[in-house]
C-alpha cells in the first residue's frame, strides 16, 4: 500500500486532483467523464507527463525540476484555454499571452472564463507552489 502524505508535494497534487473531481460532481454524486479527463490531463501535465505523448515518456528518466513541471502545467493551461476560446479577441489575447507576465495571463484566463474553473484553481495553486516568484503577483503589487 502507498503511504499517502497530504503534506508532500505529490500528496498536495493528488489532493488537488481529488478536489477538482469533487468540484465537478453533480447532485447525485456522478462525475462527468469529459471533465475528469480534463482534470487528469492538467494533473499529468503538472507532473511533466504529456497526456498526448507516448507511454515511453514514463520510462526511467532524470527527475524533473519544479521549473519544468510548472512550465508544462502552464503550457497545458494555455492549450486548454485555446480549446475554450470563442471569438477572435480571445484568440488574439492568447497569441499575446506569451509576451505577458504569467500572473497577468492567469488572471485574464480566469476573468475571461477561458479555462474551466474546476481546472483553473488547482492548476494555479500548483503553479504558485512550484514557482511562486514566476506565477505569483509581483512583490511590489502584492504589498
Amino acid at each position: 500500500m502507498i503511504n499517502f502524505d497530504p503534506t508532500s508535494p505529490l500528496g498536495r497534487a493528488v489532493a488537488g486532483l481529488f478536489r477538482a473531481c469533487k468540484e465537478i460532481e453533480d447532485g447525485d454524486g456522478q462525475w462527468s467523464g469529459a471533465a475528469v479527463v480534463d482534470a487528469l490531463s492538467v494533473f499529468f501535465a503538472g507532473l511533466g507527463i504529456d497526456p498526448d505523448g507516448p507511454v515511453e515518456q514514463l520510462d526511467a528518466r532524470p527527475g524533473r525540476t519544479a521549473e519544468q513541471c510548472a512550465a508544462g502545467l502552464y503550457a497545458a493551461l494555455l492549450a486548454e484555454a485555446r480549446e475554450w476560446a470563442g471569438d477572435g479577441e480571445e484568440h488574439a489575447f492568447l497569441d499575446r499571452a506569451q509576451d505577458m507576465p504569467p500572473h497577468d495571463v492567469l488572471g485574464e484566463l480566469d476573468a475571461r472564463s477561458l479555462t474551466p474553473q474546476q481546472l483553473h484553481s488547482p492548476a494555479v495553486d500548483a503553479l504558485l507552489y512550484l514557482q511562486p516568484t514566476v506565477y505569483g503577483a509581483p512583490a511590489d503589487a502584492a504589498s
